[in-house]
């Protein structure tokens, strides 16, 4: 929960983007760039905290 938290909090744009999920190794920064393996995992997980889905029929 404390995950989710800091992600919605700390990285959801009012619009529903997730950004800062990618690093450029090569430069040692991490650009506010939006991936979309994170906005699913982000839905996902949010959609089983409340009963949308049920995370074991992964």
């Amino acid at each position: 929960m404390n995950l989710l938290d800091e992600l919605v909090h700390a990285h959801l744009t009012p619009d529903g983007r997730l950004l800062d999920g990618c690093d450029d190794l090569t430069t040692n920064t991490a650009p506010r760039h939006e991936l979309i393996w994170g906005d699913f995992f982000l839905a996902y997980a949010l959609a089983a905290l409340v009963g949308v889905v049920d995370p074991h029929d992964v």
